[in-house]
């Protein structure tokens, strides 16, 4: 399993693209990665979520559910989810209905990253790599 974070400077949007198997641990550190990045950079206009080159999927629907009922630091922010995979699609609608219910700005699940880029206006990214542990001390 693989988490990468990237940062388009221009338009303040945060890539996270998750690869091989999505597990418990990739999203704990896609948690305190987005943390400490909007700790050191401070707030984002958006965040693209990218799943699509997950190819192994094992995190128990009730994670999803109880991640929607939480409140996070990006909760307000635009959120876009990649998500192609049909499995992937629906948890990721049903986490976006629980965030609505919690009072949190509901993400947008779409299936390519055309999609996401398209819902939050980005023409021409240029997203720079930054690790996965920025703005950690």
């Amino acid at each position: 399993m693989s988490v990468s974070l990237s940062f388009e400077p221009n338009h303040r949007v945060l890539r996270v693209k998750f690869s091989g198997r999505m597990s418990q641990e990739g999203l704990n550190c896609l948690d305190s990665s987005v943390v400490a990045f909007v700790k050191k950079e401070g707030p984002t206009r958006g965040f693209v979520i990218d799943c699509s080159a997950v190819d192994d999927f094992d995190v128990p629907t009730g994670e999803f559910v109880r991640r929607g009922q939480r409140k996070s630091v990006v909760s307000q922010q635009e959120r876009v989810y990649v998500m192609p995979r049909d499995d992937m699609y629906g948890l990721g609608r049903m986490f976006g209905t629980y965030q609505r219910i919690s009072g949190n700005h509901e993400p947008l699940v779409v299936k390519t990253i055309d999609e996401a880029y398209s819902a939050l206006n980005l023409t021409d990214p240029h997203f720079q790599e930054i690790s996965c542990d920025a703005g950690q001390e």
